[in-house]
């Protein structure tokens, strides 16, 4: 290997694991217990990643350790940084380039089933009651513009890139769900 270290074998779970961290330690376990009678030493380099130490039991059950840290983020800025960061600004959010990749579901639950845009939505709501509160004819402009912003940004990058990703999927959802005023589910008789 050109970093010579052809005596090390990397072996990576699904990056999706992390939208289903409850699955993580009985996954690195089960990974565990297959390379045991291939490898002398078995080094984990995964942080906690939302499983509330469930994964450190399983670990300390196996007799192994992983890398400190609660986010793999803290694996490149160092324990100490990210939790300064996280500290500094609660709404800090960490999410590497390779967690996003793997996103390939298109998520239609929650909110999702009433409208395709309930952030957006939610944000115009509140800048509209804002602006009725207030009786600030300036804040209902700006929640106008707000609201062509959006609307260029969702027309112009957001759907189509959605389109090209999730195919026919997307445009089904698209013919089901409205894009600004939700919509309630019917109830059946």
């Amino acid at each position: 290997a050109a970093n010579h270290l052809h005596h090390v074998t990397l072996r990576c779970l699904p990056a999706g694991l992390h939208n289903r961290p409850k699955e993580i330690p009985e996954t690195v376990r089960a990974a565990v217990q297959e390379a045991r009678g291939d490898f002398d030493d078995i080094l984990i380099g995964y942080a906690d990643c939302g499983t509330g130490g469930e994964l450190d039991t399983v670990l300390t059950e196996e007799g192994l350790q992983r890398l400190p840290g609660a986010h793999c983020y803290a694996f490149y800025s160092g324990v100490t940084a990210f939790e300064r960061r996280a500290e500094e600004d609660m709404r800090a959010f960490f999410l590497t380039d390779f967690l996003t990749r793997q996103f390939d579901t298109l998520v239609i639950e929650g909110l999702y089933r009433y409208v395709r845009n309930p952030m957006y939505v939610s944000v115009l709501t509140f800048l509209l009651g804002e602006s009725l509160f207030f009786q600030s004819r300036n804040l209902l402009v700006y929640a106008a513009c707000v609201w062509v912003g959006f609307f260029l940004f969702v027309l112009g990058y957001e759907e189509p890139a959605l389109r090209r990703k999730f195919g026919d999927s997307y445009r089904d959802y698209c013919r089901r769900v409205p894009r600004w005023i939700p919509q309630m589910p019917r109830r059946s008789n």
